[in-house]
This record gives C-alpha cells, sequence and structure tokens, in this order.
C-alpha cells in the first residue's frame, strides 16, 4: 500500500505518480509539522485523498524543496522528495492539478 500522489489529466485521469511508502509518509509529515506547512498536511491521513488546484502548486513546491533541505540522512525520504518537486513542476508547466490517492 501507498499515497500515490499523481497529476490528473484534463478527463480526470491519472498520469504521472510518486510512490509515497508509509515510513516516508511518516518522516514527512514529522517535518511539515515543524516547518508548519499547511499544504504539505493536507496529505496527513495516509488514508484519505488530498487535492492541490494549480494555483497552489508554486507554494506546494516551495514547501517540499524546503522540506527536502532537512532530509540530508534518509536518501529514500529525499528521493521521494525530489520526485515530488518534479511531478508538481510538470503538473506546473502543464497547468494540471495533483491529486494524492489512498492506494
Amino acid at each position: 500500500m501507498a499515497l500515490d500522489v499523481v497529476i490528473l489529466d484534463h478527463k480526470g485521469a491519472p498520469e504521472g505518480q510518486v510512490s509515497i511508502s508509509v515510513d516516508v509518509h511518516w518522516e514527512i509529515i514529522k517535518g511539515a509539522q515543524a516547518q508548519g506547512s499547511p499544504l504539505l498536511l493536507r496529505i496527513s491521513d495516509y488514508y484519505d485523498d488530498a487535492h492541490y488546484s494549480w494555483e497552489e502548486l508554486g507554494e506546494l513546491q516551495r514547501d517540499v524543496a524546503a522540506l527536502t533541505d532537512r532530509f540530508v540522512d534518509s536518501e529514500e525520504v529525499k528521493s521521494t522528495l525530489n520526485a515530488l518537486i518534479i511531478l508538481i513542476q510538470r503538473a506546473k508547466a502543464e497547468g494540471k492539478p495533483v491529486v494524492a490517492i489512498a492506494d
């Protein structure tokens, strides 16, 4: 089981995906709480979906990038956060929303 963060196309179908394991999710949420990131905390429930509009993606990208600097010792967390940044950049460029889907 994973929390899948995806880009939704204009028909609502997922394209592009970053899967977040439960252990990595826990670390991300702890960091988001310490950082005070309400957008990242939207995914705090591992078993619930979360939606990010295109307009929110710039702030979400900044929050994820700031959090990445906190995880210099965890390659798995850092790798997941870097993949999220790439996914968010792509969604911004394509004008599409991002959704976290509880799998």
